[in-house]
């Protein structure tokens, strides 16, 4: 029987690895939406595809969303020409760079970019189910990992911006960008009447960062294990929601 499925982007994918390979998660099936117009990804779902599939999902099952999450990547990833760093706490104790940059207009910035996202209100709309907002993976820490893991894979410029000439932002910065997102994330989620899941504790290292073991093979994407931490937060949530924890 069905208790929840989840429904995302690329960061799904650790989910379905998890999931194929434990055995007992069927009730939990995983689904990805293609990004954008990309025909040539037949795995995944269109937009129409993901409403259509929670429209015909009665008030027991519990809907939870892999989007949105990665907008800290396409501010922080990579350096921009000019350095910056912004307050997340008063205490931070910030690098002499070439600017620092309000907090508040780094909110801004998420906040205008989730006012962007259309597929996940149209969910809201037509789920007779609880739903819930999934933290996107932490960031990793490692920025020799993932420039050989960038380098590998691309051999363009990533959004505009050449990888090796310019290099990786400060892991710190990612980290604060992340925090962020997640921080409005939360706020928008909670303004359409939908809860947020934050990233497992279990996930993160002593620095806030995502733990090693949780790696993909990539820079920005957790693997089967990670995908094997939010099943069980999604079952934790759903069987509380069915009165089967006390």
């Amino acid at each position: 029987m069905t208790k929840a499925v989840i429904v995302g982007q690329s960061h799904t994918v650790c989910m379905s690895a998890a999931a194929a390979a434990t055995p007992g998660w069927g009730q939990f099936p995983v689904y990805r939406v293609r990004s954008g117009d990309k025909l040539s990804d037949p795995d995944a779902l269109s937009n129409d595809q993901a409403i259509d599939l929670v429209r015909k999902l009665n008030e027991n099952v519990d809907v939870f969303l892999s989007i949105p999450g990665t907008y800290h990547n396409i501010l922080g990833l990579v350096r921009s020409r000019l350095d910056f760093d912004f307050f997340l706490n008063p205490e931070d104790r910030l690098l002499d760079l070439d600017y620092l940059v309000p907090r508040r207009v780094i909110t801004s910035a998420f906040d205008m970019h989730l006012e962007t996202e259309a597929l996940v209100p149209k969910l809201k709309g037509v789920a007779a189910g609880r739903v819930y907002v999934l933290a996107c993976p932490p960031p990793k820490q490692d920025n020799a990992f993932m420039m050989q893991r960038l380098l590998a894979k691309w051999n363009k410029p990533y959004r505009g911006q050449d990888i090796a000439a310019c290099g990786l932002n400060r892991p710190e910065l990612r980290r604060k960008l992340w925090l962020i997102e997640c921080e409005r994330t939360k706020f928008w989620a909670e303004s359409m009447g939908l809860d947020f899941l934050h990233a497992p504790h279990a996930a993160l290292n002593d620095e806030g960062f995502l733990a090693e073991q949780y790696y993909a093979e990539d820079a920005t994407h957790a693997n089967e294990d990670y995908g094997l931490l939010i099943l069980k937060l999604v079952a934790s949530v759903t069987n509380q929601n069915k009165g089967l924890l006390k």
